[in-house]
């Protein structure tokens, strides 16, 4: 199946990820699930959530990057052509 990039409102543009997009996505994604962990190691203390997550931040880069392998057309771009205005 052909993936085509669409411009959806004023240079919202969605499309398929590429290749070269995964260690931006991966890095994205550390930042996203960063608090995430902070509020588990607040609740359950950093020793324990080291011993269940290890290095949680490596493991979600390879989940990100098998995902993407194993089904390219899961994965979507989406890109902003203007600045966002944080409220």
């Amino acid at each position: 199946m052909n993936r085509v990039e669409v411009t959806l409102i004023n240079g919202l543009t969605i499309g398929p990820a590429q290749p070269e997009e995964m260690d931006a996505v991966c890095e994205i994604a550390k930042v996203a699930w960063e608090p995430i962990h902070v509020s588990m190691v607040s609740m359950i203390g950093q020793d324990i959530h080291d011993a269940i997550t290890g290095d949680w931040r490596d493991k979600k880069a390879s989940q990100i990057r098998r995902q993407y392998r194993e089904n390219p057309n899961g994965c979507s771009r989406f890109e902003i052509a203007r600045p966002l205005r944080v409220l």
